[in-house]
């Protein structure tokens, strides 16, 4: 048995961008205790008409339920959705799928950009080519084989190409957009 084969996967990085999703579900989490004395004063303003009309239903329920039990069951609430939340990021960071490495030839690189060729060939009767965002991954435009935008169209007889910016270097850190523009799109290109 290789080495390879008896060291387990690294974990997946998780949910991207995680430090949005986490800040995201706590906040709306936290923010449900802190409303919480408003809520049984009466006080909360609501804007619109069906949450307004459901918040003065609960009014009378809120107003005459004991102060220390409710908020210790949001509390229990809200613990109970963070640790799904959280379970459910180690499930996802824990998966065996990984992504197969890129086989499409590389057609030029700098930095940690690269300019994947999907091909057909010169022959092709047009060509393409996919800029994805800085903050997307290339890949999203070729998921899987059967599932490529990418390979579809040079299948089809496109000339297909697709840059990926990679990971930012210790150079590509001080970029700003002008930068990627004049030292890696316009080369590429």
């Amino acid at each position: 048995m290789t080495e390879a084969a008896l060291t387990p996967p690294r974990p997946r990085l998780g949910p991207r961008p995680l430090p949005l999703h986490l800040t995201l579900a706590g906040g709306t989490w936290l923010s449900s205790l802190a409303a919480l004395p408003l809520a049984r004063s009466g006080s909360l303003a609501w804007s619109a008409d069906g949450p307004a009309e459901a918040a003065a239903a609960l009014a009378p329920a809120l107003a005459s339920a004991p102060p220390e039990g409710l908020a210790r069951a949001l509390r229990a609430e809200v613990r109970a959705r963070l640790g799904r939340f959280l379970d459910g990021i180690a499930a996802y960071r824990a998966h065996p799928y990984r992504r197969a490495p890129d086989d499409a030839p590389v057609a030029w690189s700098a930095g940690s950009a690269r300019l994947f060729d999907y091909g057909p060939g010169r022959a092709a009767r047009a060509a393409v080519m996919f800029v994805p965002s800085l903050i997307n991954r290339a890949y999203v435009l070729d998921l899987l084989p059967d599932r490529s935008l990418v390979r579809f169209l040079a299948a089809s007889g496109v000339r297909t190409f697709l840059l990926d910016w990679g990971a930012p270097d210790r150079v590509e850190r001080g970029f700003a957009l002008e930068d990627y523009l004049a030292a890696r799109l316009r080369p590429a290109l």
